[in-house]
């Protein structure tokens, strides 16, 4: 049986933009609008950590394992909660 539970999704805010992560069985993923800046800081993590783009989706996909060291690593480039 599949497993149809809704993802978990944690906003945050990073150089102003809100930035959504969403977790699914098969890792996670991080959304935001269109923006340079995000996009240069989400690239460079993405590199670190296996993180794959996804144009059908416009998001970023990243394995199993890894959210809480890329969560940790979109904070030390200064995102914060959002609301």
């Amino acid at each position: 049986m599949i497993d149809q539970t809704m993802p978990i999704h944690t906003r945050l805010h990073l150089k102003g933009t809100p930035t959504y992560l969403s977790d699914y069985p098969c890792g996670f993923s991080i959304w935001y609008p269109s923006n340079d800046q995000t996009y240069a800081v989400v690239r460079r993590i993405a590199a670190q950590f296996s993180g794959r783009w996804k144009s059908k989706y416009r998001n970023w996909a990243f394995p199993p394992g890894v959210r809480e060291a890329v969560e940790a690593e979109l904070r030390s480039f200064g995102a914060t909660d959002g609301s």
